[in-house]
């Protein structure tokens, strides 16, 4: 928490919009998600910001690229599988979080529908390929 003081105001207004996102509200491992999404964006704020400012790109639409990447990366170590090929609770709530965020990333234009689908499926492959 300290350390959003020192951050960018574009880095800062996307801290803002992880904490109104309301789509993840009942899944309880949002936290440490978005906890995980601040420590990179802390770490990298010059370079965010950067991207920010020279894209023009909205805080709303970082902070869900921001979860679809975290959400995929954790996903793909497979730490959050009940046996390899099914997730455990948590891989159940980092897989939702990761279809939204792939969502709104259509509508924030990020990509497009079949763009989505295609990080979806190849999602699941990679699911039921570890564990």
């Amino acid at each position: 928490m300290f350390c959003r003081m020192f951050v960018s105001k574009e880095i800062k207004a996307v801290f803002t919009a992880l904490d109104e996102i309301g789509e993840f509200n009942d899944l309880l491992f949002y936290n440490d998600v978005k906890q995980q999404v601040g420590k990179i964006l802390i770490k990298n704020n010059r370079d965010f910001t950067s991207i920010i400012k020279r894209d023009g790109i909205i805080p709303i639409r970082t902070a869900y690229s921001m979860i679809n990447n975290v959400s995929g990366d954790m996903l793909e170590t497979g730490r959050y599988h009940f046996y390899r090929g099914s997730l455990g609770s948590i891989g159940i709530q980092l897989l939702k979080m990761y279809d939204i965020s792939t969502d709104k990333l259509i509508e924030y234009g990020e990509m497009d529908s079949k763009q989505a689908t295609k990080h979806k499926e190849e999602m699941r492959k990679i699911i039921k390929s570890i564990g």
